[in-house]
């Protein structure tokens, strides 16, 4: 399998269950909005790959809609608005920042995405109870 093929599979799997039971071709236009980053620590250069692979892996997965890409230091508690967008149906993605993720939603966990070098991309899902 290609490298372009996994991103595709993967992305995929980011989808909210009600967005992946929409049909593929109403799926047309995204938009990822960008939280933090000039706090990240991370110059723009070094920003720039990151957008450019977030947002080629949402697009090459089809899903339209709103996402998120949140740069998050330890110390952030961003609880509440991860919840929130989370149940609009919104993907949640995280980029950690410091040396480790701040803490997800009750209900929630961050799950390393590894198909990108850095790991250091979290994308928010919720538990299984």
């Amino acid at each position: 399998m290609g490298h372009l093929q996994r991103i595709q599979q993967v992305a995929a799997s980011w989808l909210p269950e009600k967005v992946t039971t929409a049909s593929r071709s109403e799926l047309t236009t995204f938009q990822l909005h960008s939280y933090g980053q000039e706090n990240s620590g991370l110059s723009g250069a070094e920003i720039q790959p990151i957008m450019e692979w977030v947002s080629l892996s949402i697009y090459k997965s089809g899903c339209a809609g709103v996402s998120h890409l949140f740069w998050v230091l330890p110390q952030d508690d961003l609880r509440q608005k991860l919840q929130r967008l989370y149940r609009n149906g919104h993907i949640i993605l995280g980029y950690r920042c410091g040396d480790r993720m701040a803490p997800p939603p009750n209900g929630f966990y961050w799950r390393m995405v590894t198909q990108h070098k850095s790991t250091r991309i979290y994308q928010l899902k919720v538990k299984d109870n």
